[in-house]
């Protein structure tokens, strides 16, 4: 699906008016980033929501994807985001679209990041193409703002939003459309600032609490969507935890796994290929019907540093599966190829048949 490029449009004066000390930042990851104010003498409106990203948090706006798999549409109603091109390898979760219910126009683009401008005088959204999906980043002015925000997602009735400990999934009967980043959200300081999501037929809602007194503001929040992979397995998830704890590489396809199941902080020198996948073991995870571990990027990882994969057996409608979740920050195009993904399910479905073949 082609690219919808927006024209530039006369806006009203924006809100950002404080020092960027005064900055506070709220994820829903789909990922957030705080706004800041206009330098002396600058002209805020030319600022704005990105110049203020780029001040708190510059190693979020450098994910960007300029012309990458996300785009805006201008519709009669909220802005539509799609998220397209993702569709191209059978077993991935598919393109989606979703609106921002609290958007009301396109202000424009800046370096591949989209600026909508919203329902409320304190609120602006900056839509953010990355290799791993897309982000919606909102930014709010003060605490007399709105507290809740909505995405309405194009998927089938029925469809739910379910938790993990690391994600949560879209699923849709048996499929999983796709995953979500936990909500986060902190302020100036580092501190955190209470955010959760909630679902209700087709929408998401992030709702962001902004009644404590100590908040500095703007507060951005923001959702990151992600693509997955899923397979069926045969196991149940404490039986593949077993069988790993019994001979990790027994299993894993990956050049550099130990045979013994890795601990937290342990270095895996992984190599697919030639290239350079190491890893540190981040954690377990483990429910009444799930297992899962997660791997974190080091920056020797051809990813990059900040990026990360999380494995997990949970059964999704009825049927037990691995999903696969890859969090990527490295915006080398090569890294969204056909090749670069196709290998990657390839790899992952041999992980599944290992497993399945067990016995």
């Amino acid at each position: 699906m082609p690219h919808h490029p927006t024209r530039m449009k006369a806006r009203r004066q924006s809100f950002w008016k404080v020092s960027v000390a005064s900055v506070a930042a709220v994820a829903l990851t789909f990922v957030a980033i705080p706004g800041a104010s206009a330098e002396e003498g600058h002209d805020p409106s030319n600022i704005g929501a990105i110049g203020a990203a780029e001040a708190i948090v510059p190693e979020i706006v450098a994910e960007t994807v300029v012309d990458g798999f996300a785009s805006v549409a201008e519709t009669d109603s909220a802005p539509s985001v799609i998220v397209d091109g993702l569709d191209y390898v059978e077993g991935q979760s598919p393109g989606i679209e979703f609106s921002v219910d609290y958007g009301t126009d396109v202000i424009g683009e800046v370096d591949g990041i989209t600026v909508l401008e919203t329902s409320s005088e304190l609120v602006e959204a900056l839509v953010q193409p990355t290799s791993a999906g897309v982000r919606v980043l909102t930014v709010i002015a003060d605490a007399s703002a709105p507290t809740s925000y909505d995405y309405t997602f194009d998927v089938p009735v029925g469809t739910t939003l379910t938790a993990s400990d690391q994600l949560y999934y879209i699923e849709s009967g048996e499929d999983i459309l796709g995953s979500l980043r936990l909500p986060w959200a902190v302020d100036a300081d580092g501190d955190p600032v209470p955010t959760t999501y909630s679902w209700e037929g087709a929408t998401l809602t992030q709702h962001v609490d902004l009644s404590h007194a100590g908040i500095d503001y703007p507060v951005v929040a923001d959702p990151a969507w992600g693509y997955t992979y899923s397979y069926n397995v045969k196991w149940t998830a404490s039986k593949n935890s077993m069988l790993l704890r019994s001979c990790f590489n027994c299993y894993f396809p990956v050049s550099g796994a130990p045979r013994a199941f890795p601990s937290p902080g342990q270095i895996l020198p992984l190599r697919v290929a030639g290239f350079n996948f190491e890893c540190k073991f981040k954690s377990t995870f483990t429910g009444t019907n799930y297992f899962g571990f997660q791997f974190d990027a080091t920056r020797n990882h051809v990813d990059g540093l900040g990026s990360n994969i999380v494995f997990e057996f949970r059964t999704v409608g009825g049927v037990k599966k691995l999903v696969v979740s890859a969090y990527i920050v490295n915006d080398a195009m090569w890294l969204n190829s056909p090749v670069y993904r196709g290998g990657a399910l390839a790899n992952w479905a041999t992980f599944a048949s290992n497993l399945n073949n067990a016995y």
